[in-house]
């Protein structure tokens, strides 16, 4: 019979999940890489395939950016210590950016939903086969992070997209993963 920090090693090494931290990572670091301006007037959406997509507040904005993507990649490669950014693609989608700097419209405040104790040591025992402290404590913040997410998802009514999965809003019909396919 095999142990469970075994089985655990072996589930975190089929799905990747230091590439998907490197990935979290890349997206948490764009406001620290870049100015000021830059990140009043942008917000990181998500990383995908190495591709980071950015909403930009104007078309004027994303154009602008673009002719920096070079210099952008470099200075989150350079910060992140390794090369997860392969390309940066900006958008102009709607834009609301809250004072914390996240998309209001689209992230509750985590800080606010309450999980069990149980959850918590269930993220603990999780990543407790890694031997880097600074790895694990996020990764485990990570999972009590996405518990947080899901409660508040159930909550407000979320459901799964029939094609995919994914969780999205009652009121849509299918995620915009899916619709813009």
């Amino acid at each position: 019979m095999k142990r469970f920090s075994d089985v655990m090693r072996e589930f975190n090494n089929a799905r990747n999940f230091k590439e998907k931290l490197e990935e979290v990572r890349a997206v948490e670091a764009w406001n620290q890489v870049v100015t000021d301006d830059i990140a009043k007037n942008t917000s990181p959406k998500y990383i995908r395939n190495g591709v980071l997509h950015i909403k930009a507040k104007s078309p004027a904005w994303a154009q602008e950016l673009s002719g920096f993507t070079p210099k952008l990649k470099e200075l989150l490669n350079d910060y992140l210590a390794a090369p997860v950014v392969q390309e940066i693609k900006f958008s102009c989608e709607t834009f609301v950016k809250a004072v914390g700097g996240s998309d209001a419209a689209a992230r509750p405040e985590l800080d606010d939903i309450l999980i069990g104790e149980q959850e918590v040591e269930e993220a603990a025992e999780t990543t407790s086969s890694i031997g880097d402290d600074d790895l694990r404590e996020r990764l485990a913040s990570l999972i009590i992070q996405s518990k947080k997410l899901n409660r508040w998802r159930d909550t407000e009514g979320w459901t799964v997209c029939e094609r995919c999965g994914r969780q999205i809003p009652a009121a849509e019909k299918g995620c915009r993963g899916c619709s813009s396919k």
